[in-house]
């Protein structure tokens, strides 16, 4: 499901503060709003810093209306579990150096490189490549929970990858280093 995301907020530090500084990002929340942008449809959910799933949604898009579905999704998040959330997107592509936009998106969803999801919500707001999302919350929460190394494939109207390498003990700071491919390339 929109799993990656939601969790990747979370193990990007929803439990401590919101600062942004040479591209991390740290939250004074205990929830979390994640949006997973496919080629066909989007993911919502709201999670706790648990991860367990508070409220959620799935809504289809087409190539004109994406941005406002994901617009909407959120603020109907936002009513269904109210308070102050970390928001994020996981988006095929490659995100810039400050994880605020998709930088590099070739040939789909029009509009989508560049556009600042922190603008769109009024709120601080951490995009991802969904494939390193996804691998984030099986790191997180999932399969790849007590695993040193991981590698995950992402199969859907696209195809990506992740790779988790040297992954610290369990019951310490949770820091990985992940590699991804996206629409060929790796980075």
């Amino acid at each position: 499901m929109a799993d990656g995301l939601f969790q990747m907020a979370s193990s990007t530090g929803i439990t401590s503060r919101l600062k942004r500084e040479e591209n991390k990002i740290y939250h004074m929340t205990s929830t979390a709003i994640g949006i997973d942008l496919g080629g066909t449809r989007i993911k919502g959910v709201v999670i706790n810093s648990s991860g367990d799933i508070l409220s959620q949604l799935y809504q289809q898009i087409e190539k004109e209306n994406w941005k406002e579905v994901i617009s909407k999704a959120v603020e109907k998040l936002r009513e269904q579990v109210p308070g102050e959330h970390l928001v994020g997107i996981s988006a095929p592509g490659i995100p810039n150096e400050k994880n605020t936009c998709i930088a590099h998106m070739p040939g789909r969803l029009n509009g989508l490189e560049g556009l600042n999801w922190g603008q769109v919500f009024g709120s601080e707001t951490w995009v991802a490549n969904d494939a390193i999302a996804a691998l984030a919350a099986e790191a997180k929460f999932g399969a790849a929970k007590h695993a040193r190394h991981a590698v995950m494939l992402t199969l859907g109207t696209g195809v990506g990858g992740a790779i988790l390498i040297n992954t610290r003990a369990p019951g310490k700071t949770f820091t990985f280093k992940v590699t991804g491919a996206a629409n060929g390339s790796l980075w």
